[in-house]
């Protein structure tokens, strides 16, 4: 008969999920524009407004004037519709933040349902969904209106489908000694090629989520491909492949032919400015070599504890625990080595990941990395099931099998996972309260003035230019070609001066003086002085904590004809 405790441990991952999904949405409901965009960055917005416009017939283009390709495009394609029907700009964002919210809800039920079956247990998966779901880097993330929720849905629903690959291939597709005859060997292939056809499309979709999922889809297809039977294994590479490609090939080829790189501008605009300011400081190419290892090597020590939301003296013992533990019990567990040779793939995959943005791109982004979240609770939680069964340990889906005293040792269990719960919470809550971006404050206030101080048709321009653009409701022209093809070629000119006067801008919103300083080598040779007077604009006074010793300030651009000469 189950007693009380039992009834406990077995609504405990409801009341997880619920006190994480409250806490999101709590925020979410209450919050208005200043709390919101000090959670939600201010590429979130690029995305708001493009998506907005692409609905208004302009096209995908964020200022309306210059097309882009800056976004990934799944994302993309699942806020266009919420764009059509939801057209109040406030009830849009929030609507976008609960799809995100939604999203992340899901993965956190898979990544249970993943780990109770590849542990048997009730407190190792509780314990993975705890550090997923009230973590509160991905109690942030999943509200901050990027393509990250979707990604790592994707990222964990191919993760499921991967590891159960042994246990429904011959069950349910029929692959593999089926003793029906060729009518069932017939049926199983045609099902096997559909599974193939799924994953291989999953596969695709996870790499139009974010195109730097490609490290993922490899590891994936491979692992995939080495779990099936030899004689299937060409048929299955070649179907999944073609799945994949039929949906990746084409937004590669469009970026392609349309603005001239496989890669959408936002991977390589801010990459650009950095390595080129880097090499006008007089540094050669192999102390740019040298830089980007230290990047990568300061990422890994320092910054990722930021990504994953947990220190390195938590999260370091925990990964060298794992792999000691999957060391040591590799030839006593069988069953578990290809679970652990697929994770372990994935975190290969994950150090590539993140040496491109650190070591080569130079911009990693804590959004970048968020399959961290997911994938360090499944591999510690493994390593903790395998450990639990060579120490002996008699746990199964059952708790009160816990052991010869369940009701003592799974009381102190449940507890210890409330605690953690309750910590975790906390901090979530904080981190929604302070939020990550105190400076975008300011932002909002120049996009208040812009709406309320210039004309419809007037266009403004901005480094920053997210939340600046979506809330004035003006034409915001993108400087730093995160969002705008046109501005990165301008960048690459070093002219961007002559690109703001061809775009007829009248006003410049930024934190200054800190991007002229940054970006003004990329102004033109002679700088704006000689081509466009900029004069503050009395009465815009930025209250707020500032960006790296800068505030927003508001300047009147005034161009000369052409022609004239400087008195």
């Amino acid at each position: 008969m189950a007693t009380l405790g039992d009834h406990a441990r077995n609504a405990a991952p409801g009341l997880v999920l619920g006190v994480g999904l409250l806490v999101r949405v709590v925020f979410l409901a209450g919050a208005d524009e200043p709390a919101l965009v000090r959670v939600v960055p201010d590429d979130a917005y690029y995305y708001f407004k493009v998506a907005r416009n692409v609905v208004a017939g302009q096209g995908a283009t964020f200022d309306g004037i210059h097309p882009t390709n800056g976004y990934h495009p799944l994302w993309m394609g699942a806020l266009i519709p919420v764009a059509g029907v939801v057209r109040d700009p406030l009830l849009f964002v929030r609507v976008a933040l609960g799809l995100g919210v939604a999203l992340s809800f899901l993965t956190a039920i898979l990544l249970h349902r993943l780990v109770r079956r590849l542990t048997d247990s009730w407190w190792i998966p509780l314990l993975a969904l705890i550090l997923y779901w009230l973590n509160p880097r991905a109690v942030v993330s999943s509200l901050n209106g990027l393509e990250t929720s979707l990604s790592t849905f994707l990222f964990t629903l191919l993760l499921w489908l991967t590891l159960g690959e042994g246990g429904v291939r011959c069950s349910v597709f029929g692959v593999g000694g089926s003793e029906g005859g060729n009518r069932h060997a017939a049926r199983g292939t045609r099902q096997a090629t559909l599974h193939s056809l799924v994953l291989g499309g999953l596969m695709g979709l996870l790499f139009l989520a974010r195109t730097d999922n490609v490290f993922f889809v490899a590891v994936f297809w491979l692992a995939t491909v080495a779990m099936t039977e030899r004689a299937e294994r060409l048929r299955r590479a070649v179907v999944m492949a073609a799945a994949a490609a039929a949906l990746a090939v084409p937004w590669v080829a469009y970026n392609w032919l349309v603005f001239g790189s496989p890669i959408q501008v936002s991977g390589l605009s801010i990459p650009y400015v950095h390595h080129e300011l880097y090499r006008l400081q007089g540094h050669s190419s192999g102390e740019a070599v040298a830089h980007g290892l230290k990047q990568f090597a300061v990422m890994l020590y320092e910054g990722l504890r930021g990504e994953i939301g947990y220190s390195r003296l938590v999260s370091f013992p925990a990964i060298a625990l794992s792999l000691l533990v999957f060391a040591m019990r590799w030839r006593k567990e069988p069953a578990t080595r290809r679970a652990v040779l697929v994770l372990l793939g994935l975190g290969l995959a994950s150090l590539a990941h993140l040496f491109v943005h650190a070591a080569i791109r130079w911009y990693p982004r804590p959004w970048y990395f968020d399959q961290l979240l997911v994938l360090l609770p499944a591999v510690f939680a493994l390593a903790l099931g395998v450990l639990a069964r060579g120490a002996g340990i008699p746990d199964s889906r059952t708790p009160s099998s816990l052991s010869a005293n369940p009701q003592s040792l799974g009381g102190l269990m449940l507890a210890a996972l409330v605690a953690l719960a309750s910590v975790q919470t906390t901090l979530g809550v904080r981190a929604l309260a302070r939020g990550e971006w105190p400076w975008a404050g300011e932002m909002l206030d120049a996009a208040r003035w812009l709406r309320d101080n210039t004309k419809k048709d007037d266009v403004a321009a901005a480094f920053n230019a997210g939340i600046i653009g979506y809330y004035s409701e003006r034409r915001v022209v993108n400087l730093d070609g995160a969002v705008n093809n046109a501005a990165h070629e301008a960048l690459r000119r070093k002219d961007l001066i002559g690109f703001m006067r061809q775009a007829k801008v009248t006003h410049y919103l930024d934190f200054e003086p800190m991007m002229r300083r940054q970006f003004g080598g990329f102004f033109d040779p002679g700088y704006s002085l000689m081509r466009c007077s900029m004069v503050a604009v009395p009465g815009f006074e930025a209250s707020g904590p500032g960006w790296s010793d800068s505030h927003i300030k508001v300047f009147s651009l005034e161009w000369q004809q052409e022609g004239t000469k400087e008195e």
